[in-house]
């Protein structure tokens, strides 16, 4: 171990790792959301697009 190095314990988690703002539950189920109303591309589209609007919904409410 370096110099001035801490090992990390188990279940601690690093001070720069961020942590996830939805889990994953909900971003499959926005995504499904889409596929259901038939305004899919791809399931990758859907879920890059649930996402993204995951992201904005919490700008929206940090912001406003």
């Amino acid at each position: 171990m370096s110099t001035g190095a801490k090992r990390k314990e188990k279940g601690e988690v690093s001070a720069n790792v961020a942590e996830p703002l939805f889990d994953h539950e909900e971003i499959a189920g926005l995504a499904h959301s889409y596929w259901e109303a038939r305004q899919n591309v791809s399931p990758e589209t859907d879920w890059f697009r649930a996402e993204a609007e995951l992201r904005g919904r919490i700008a929206v409410s940090e912001n406003g």
